[in-house]
């Protein structure tokens, strides 16, 4: 069989925290389903999206550990903005079980499939993932959004990033697009409303923003920010009020 590499969008994400939620579940019976809930809601996810392409190509995942890489193809610009969706809806549910994600989203060569998963991309992604996500965040390579847009291979006008994609990402202040589930999410949500978010939100907000490790603090204190500035903020700030400024009382 030859192989050869694919240009592919890849993301590389971790689940934040991964490693003191399994060391939690060890006595938690609570704790152990929701991270087993997690992984099996992405994969469950993914399978079911899959069943929307002919070629089973298109959409690849990868699991192990608290490791995911999910990899688009490019030859079509929707598929390729596409994977912006489906991150704002794992990461968007996954914060009604406490999970954050933090990864980063590049361009690269590629070969992914059921079994095999190999390449620069995927060592790209990572590097963006480590070295730049920092905060509780899914970050996005400029690279990617600077794409001209394609269509059956056929280059466009448009760049990715003229493209708003169902209000899936926003532009940070440092320069970096990330996948924002502060706001717009109420089509992505599949078992609470925007005020059940909101105040898990700020609960996530809350129990951590305290911590003695100032790596961590930081985190946190860049959420609560994002928090502050949601779109929701004015409608239910009764909970950022009670939950995340009178946490101590």
């Amino acid at each position: 069989m030859v192989y050869n590499y694919e240009e592919r969008i890849v993301a590389f994400i971790d689940i934040l925290g991964f490693s003191n939620i399994i060391k939690s579940s060890i006595n938690s019976d609570e704790k152990l389903l929701d991270i087993v809930s997690a992984i099996v809601y992405i994969n469950e996810y993914f399978k079911s999206v899959k069943q929307n392409y002919e070629d089973p190509n298109i959409l690849q995942l990868s699991q192990f550990s608290d490791s995911i890489v999910i990899s688009v193809s490019m030859k079509n610009s929707l598929e390729m903005l596409s994977i912006f969706k489906h991150l704002k809806k794992i990461q968007t549910n996954l914060v009604m079980y406490d999970i954050l994600l933090r990864g980063g989203i590049v361009k690269g060569k590629l070969i992914h499939r059921d079994g095999l998963l190999l390449g620069p991309g995927m060592i790209n992604a990572y590097h963006l993932e480590s070295k730049c996500a920092l905060h509780p965040r899914i970050v996005i390579d400029p690279k990617v959004l600077w794409q001209f847009a394609r269509v059956d291979g056929n280059k466009k006008r448009e760049r990715l990033k003229d493209f708003k994609y169902e209000k899936s990402f926003k532009t940070e202040m440092d320069g970096l697009a990330y996948i924002d589930y502060f706001n717009d999410v109420e089509e992505y949500l599949e078992t609470a409303n925007p005020e059940e978010y909101f105040s898990k939100l700020c609960s996530i907000v809350a129990k951590n923003i305290d911590s003695d490790d100032v790596s961590l603090k930081v985190k946190y204190l860049w959420m609560r920010q994002k928090v502050f500035k949601s779109i929701y903020y004015d409608k239910y700030k009764t909970a950022f009020k009670e939950i995340i400024l009178d946490r101590k009382k």
